[in-house]
């Protein structure tokens, strides 16, 4: 999946959280998916150098660049 793709699928995810007591407006689910990103980031730079968890930290920062233009 493309990092815009990726960026879309997860504001789309977090803004789909509804019940009785939360709802999660377009920039909330934006702040979610920034969130997760930058966790998801933070573990990806503490494996390491090897070069499959350097693409994966490449795509995930891409992915992070996206959610922020939307």
């Amino acid at each position: 999946m493309k990092p815009k793709e990726k960026a879309k699928q997860l504001i789309t995810r977090f803004s789909n959280v509804e019940n009785r007591l939360t709802y999660i407006d377009t920039r909330g689910a934006k702040i979610c998916a920034l969130l997760c990103v930058d966790e998801i980031i933070v573990e990806s730079t503490d494996f390491g150098d090897d070069i499959y968890c350097g693409q994966r930290l490449k795509y995930w920062q891409e992915v992070k660049e996206q959610i922020t233009q939307m």
